[in-house]
């Protein structure tokens, strides 16, 4: 029999064995409640995480750092990369998250940092030795010529006999100056506990070992499809990524799990949808191990570029008149919306020398209105190639009231019928790219002759109070030279300058000013008036069709044209018949015509704009620079 005194001693061991079993197990779940939501790293380079508030981490401007798995137990291994992004800047890691086992910090002679030559990419692997105290940093520090970037990664390092977890990152694909694309945050990520049904198990296990060893491949996928039929799916918990991509599930128990992240909203609404790579991923928890589950979005910068009227409604067509406007809008977010300031955003456009294109202007939007399409020749006539003139710079723009980041350009379509195609694209990333085509509609009015022209140049002025270059005096009526230049290239401006203006309120007729050489050599210049709709301009040359009508430099307006007896247009009038261009250069031995404006640099006329009231604005005039 017991004695009171051995019952108490017994009382006493029992007791101490429920303390174990009890308060042991409680006080390990209370530390490790400790560890909390892992400290972010802030979301763009170049940003400290102090301006994006209390426990965020630095992004350095000048390299990346990443970790992974951020979360470990003592024996298991943590990669840690540094990538600098020039030639002149070093890498410098401290301090290790444990024994390095391979990569250049191996040789690390401190043991505790480790410092790379400049332009080298660092990649070492540690193995964990020492439990953390909850989240620490390592800290890369990236030192160049032009100064030092600090970034940090948070990790930490568990007892074995610790919580189980699953973490892992979500990663763009790389773009831009990334090696390894940013972290996709605000993600959707949901965690399944696969649990396997009753009886089936050993069912699927012997299935397994009756298969013939020439169908083992077969089978795998068999295998798949089963373990979808004989595994209960339950879900256990959903989180979201932080601004660095990064996730982190605690879980109850070890076992089979499965995750899975949901696209977001502003990835369904591009135009092409991105994947998740892999889709989902199973992975096996184990009592002295955690799991380590990434993913990419295959998603990098998205460039979108459109063309609108003033109004901001999309344009498809115009018609070639040479009088329309549309304004250019490229727009830049990376893959996680966020704005893409200070990107050179490049531009080409479809050759008119191949015949892919039409000819129009296009000039940025600044306070400059520095000329982007097209190019200049070396004798300054307009040269309506591929090339663009120059990029532009991604700044803050504002669309339809929402700020983000692009750039803006005027465009003037021209009076050549075709369809005018421009394609922008990031100049260190050509993957983000896109492109905008626009149809210009012929308006030809058929058959011109003198008769025609007359009485539409006539009806327009005499029906429009507003055209106030109209001046009646005995000499020149309805003149648009008061007095011809002594400069024959100076008169000829004066006579575009006019019919630019006057285009407006005429359909059907084009008007180009152009120079040719004469039998003695000596320059001869005119304006013809051609039919809308033709393609005229070929390279520097103009070619123009055969009923084309020609006013040359002398002319001083509607009076050499038409007959007014007596001075009064109301008693009616008779038309004088201008040369055809055919029946001109044969009457002075002229050979190739030149399409120029001597006076302005217009450059633009035979197939692109007129001069609209884009060139009465401040600094337009630097659209057309270079071009004569």
């Amino acid at each position: 029999m017991l004695t009171e005194k051995s019952n108490q001693a017994m009382r006493v061991f029992l007791l101490s064995i429920w303390l174990i079993v009890v308060f042991i197990p409680i006080t390990l779940q209370a530390r490790f409640k400790s560890l909390g939501p892992r400290p972010p790293k802030c979301g763009y380079q170049g940003c400290y995480g102090s301006d994006i508030g209390s426990n965020v981490n630095d992004n350095a401007w000048n390299g990346e750092l990443t970790v992974s798995p951020v979360i470990v137990k003592i024996g298991q291994k943590i990669t840690v990369t540094a990538v600098p992004i020039s030639s002149d800047t070093a890498v410098t890691i401290t301090p290790f998250p444990g024994k390095p086992v391979s990569g250049p910090c191996v040789n690390s002679p401190s043991g505790v940092s480790y410092t790379g030559s400049p332009g080298q990419s660092l990649s070492c692997t540690f193995k964990a030795t020492f439990a953390t105290a909850g989240w620490v940093n390592i800290t890369a520090y990236f030192s160049g010529n032009v100064g030092t970037g600090v970034e940090e990664e948070a990790y930490a390092v568990l007892e074995k006999k610790s919580p189980y977890y699953i973490s892992g990152q979500i990663r763009s694909i790389p773009f831009d100056e990334q090696t390894q694309g940013v972290g996709i945050q605000d993600m959707e990520v949901f965690l399944y506990k696969l649990e396997p049904r009753k009886n089936n198990k050993q069912k699927h296990k012997r299935k397994h070992h009756r298969k013939k060893r020439k169908r083992r491949r077969r089978h795998k996928r068999i295998t798949s499809a089963h373990q979808q039929r004989h595994f209960k799916i339950k879900l256990i918990d959903k989180t979201k990524t932080a601004i660095d991509g990064y996730y982190v599930f605690k879980v109850r128990k070890k076992g089979r799990y499965r995750v899975i992240p949901l696209l977001r909203d502003s990835d369904t609404a591009l135009d092409i949808t991105p994947d998740l790579q892999p889709a989902k991923k199973d992975v096996k928890v184990v009592r002295q191990r955690t799991a380590n589950v990434n993913f990419t979005l295959t998603r990098g910068q998205t460039l979108k570029l459109i063309v609108t009227d003033q109004n901001g409604t999309k344009l498809t067509s115009v018609p070639a008149d040479g009088l329309h406007r549309g304004i250019v809008r490229v727009t830049l977010k990376g893959p996680n919306d966020e704005p893409r300031k200070g990107r050179m955003i490049s531009f080409h456009f479809a050759s008119v020398k191949t015949g892919g294109g039409v000819p129009a202007l296009m000039c940025e939007s600044s306070s400059n209105h520095l000329r982007i399409w097209p190019t200049a020749n070396s004798d300054g006539t307009p040269n309506y190639g591929h090339l663009a003139e120059r990029e532009l710079k991604t700044s803050d723009l504002s669309v339809n009231g929402t700020s983000t980041a692009g750039v803006q350009a005027d465009l003037l379509f021209g009076n050549a019928p075709g369809t005018f195609t421009v394609y922008a694209e990031v100049t260190s990333d050509l993957s983000a790219s896109d492109s905008y085509s626009i149809v210009l509609t012929s308006t030809a009015a058929g058959v011109m002759t003198s008769d025609k022209l007359a009485s539409i140049i006539f009806n327009t002025i005499t029906s429009k109070n507003s055209l106030g270059k109209l001046v009646l005096d005995s000499n020149a009526p309805f003149t648009f030279q008061n007095t011809p230049s002594a400069q024959e290239d100076r008169s000829v401006s004066d006579m575009m300058d006019y019919f630019s203006w006057l285009r407006g309120y005429i359909d059907g007729y084009e008007f180009a000013p152009v120079q040719g050489k004469d039998n003695n050599g000596n320059s001869v210049y005119a304006i013809i008036v051609y039919p809308a709709g033709s393609r005229v301009r070929n390279g520097g040359i103009g070619t123009f069709p055969a009923t084309s009508l020609v006013m040359d430099n002398t002319m001083q307006g509607l009076s050499e044209l038409i007959n007014i007896p007596g001075g009064n247009p109301n008693l009616g009038y008779t038309v004088n018949q201008l040369h055809t261009v055919n029946q001109w250069k044969s009457l002075h031995g002229i050979g190739n015509l030149v399409i120029r404006d001597f006076r302005n640099g217009t450059g633009l006329f035979g197939g692109a704009p007129y001069k609209t009231s884009f060139f009465s604005q401040a600094g337009t005039v630097n659209c057309l620079q270079g071009l004569n």
